[in-house]
């Protein structure tokens, strides 16, 4: 199994470009980890869109399109936020 954010090139052995049948053909079945310790196959994150490109020109073109169809378990914990709160004044600032 491998995370989302390693590259599929390093588990997949599909030279780009490459089609998105081939790509299912031969890696679909590659699970990715979600950062709660389960799993879901390339085949099953790529499922959710029916308007897929063809093809797709580069791993990093393929990695960007999972990132957009990745459901929410692969996001973390949700709504959290390591920034800190930002202050706002009620006061008017005038300068």
């Amino acid at each position: 199994m491998t995370y989302l954010d390693q590259t599929l090139s390093q588990v997949c052995d599909c030279e780009f470009p490459v089609s998105r049948v081939e790509l299912l053909d031969r890696c679909g079945d590659v699970k990715i980890k979600t950062p709660n310790g389960g799993s879901r196959t390339l085949e099953e994150i790529m499922s959710v869109c029916d308007d897929s490109p063809d093809e797709f020109a580069s791993a990093r073109e393929l990695r960007n399109h999972i990132y957009c169809l990745a459901p929410e378990d692969f996001v973390g914990r949700v709504n959290y936020d390591d920034r800190g709160h930002t202050y706002q004044s009620k006061q008017q600032v005038s300068f």
